[in-house]
């Protein structure tokens, strides 16, 4: 009798333990959107520039994004409060027309290898990457001195994408505004898949 007892006892909490799960499922939205695998450098649709991507860094080390951009002024509204930041973005040779944005907040960014802490702006802007539209925070930059003039970080790749290291632009070229686009890393040079 026992062991009748014991296996009813199994039984049923097996039961109990189907229909939780079988609840909990129901009253949670099921995410189709899995996770993408790109490269490490990717094409990106970059707010601002209407004819082609800018060869960017998909970096998994860096917590936020980066872009090159010239800023022309930083001003205080005084009747909002609100501060906002005018600047060009630059890629090879393209530069973007001027861009107004409110900023979100200024970011300390510690210098490498003995270089002083730069303060920058950081404002929200909008990345196509492989089709899918990302709004997240974006520090704006001088990256002349760097290979990419457009840095990918953690914050606008978790959940969205899986980063190969070992591959580089597997994302679908028909999210860059214009098809026949050249990858254009700083220098103009053209880069290859």
């Amino acid at each position: 009798m026992l062991k009748k007892t014991k296996s009813r006892s199994r039984v049923s909490a097996a039961w109990f333990s189907a229909v939780w799960v079988l609840a909990a499922c129901q009253s949670v939205p099921v995410q189709n959107d899995r996770p993408v695998e790109l490269g490490y450098l990717e094409n990106v649709a970059v707010q601002g520039f209407q004819t082609s991507c800018v060869a960017s860094k998909l970096d998994t080390g860096a917590d936020n994004s980066s872009v090159n951009a010239k800023i022309a002024q930083n001003w205080k509204d005084s009747d909002t409060g609100v501060e906002y930041v005018r600047f060009q973005l630059q890629s090879g040779d393209e530069v973007s027309d001027y861009i107004t944005l409110p900023v979100e907040r200024w970011a300390e960014i510690r210098g490498k290898e003995g270089r002083p802490t730069v303060t920058r702006p950081v404002v929200l802007m909008d990345f196509i990457i492989n089709g899918k539209k990302i709004r997240g925070e974006v520090n704006l930059a001088d990256r002349d001195h760097l290979s990419y003039d457009a840095l990918v970080g953690r914050s606008m790749l978790i959940d969205r994408f899986i980063i190969n290291p070992a591959r580089k632009y597997m994302a679908d070229s028909t999210s860059c505004p214009n098809p026949s686009y050249q990858k254009v890393a700083l220098n103009g040079s053209h880069l290859r898949p």
